[in-house]
């Protein structure tokens, strides 16, 4: 991801443009200090992405199968948490969104010379 004037956009990507959702979230550092952090998403109602656009999950009849084999075989069971699986995955053609100048820090402003 890297950013680019609007002039650099091609002109028939330009009604493709989204916006930029801006997510607050707590969380608790290892000393218990709490964090405030902004994730931003893009607003995915205006994306037009003719690739897959979700990741299927499990049906729930399978779901129970899998668990109700575990409690009966007293098996071990192991879970992961994949969140940002899809962080940073290459796209086949650029995508592109809008983030207003006031939700990005003096440094970064700097650092690219926005």
């Amino acid at each position: 991801m890297h950013p680019i004037h609007t002039a650099q956009q091609p002109v028939d990507r330009r009604g493709d443009t989204t916006y930029y959702n801006p997510k607050p979230k707590e969380k608790f550092d290892v000393d218990n200090s709490k964090l405030y952090r902004i994730r931003g998403t893009a607003g995915g109602d205006k994306i037009n992405y003719d690739g897959p656009t979700k990741a299927n999950t499990a049906a729930m009849p399978t779901v129970k199968i899998l668990l109700q084999s575990v409690v009966s075989d007293a098996a071990e069971w192991m879970t992961l948490d994949i969140t940002d699986f899809y962080l940073m995955t290459l796209l086949p053609r650029p995508e592109y969104i809008r983030i207003p100048l006031k939700f990005l820090s003096q440094k970064v402003i700097a650092r690219h010379g926005l």
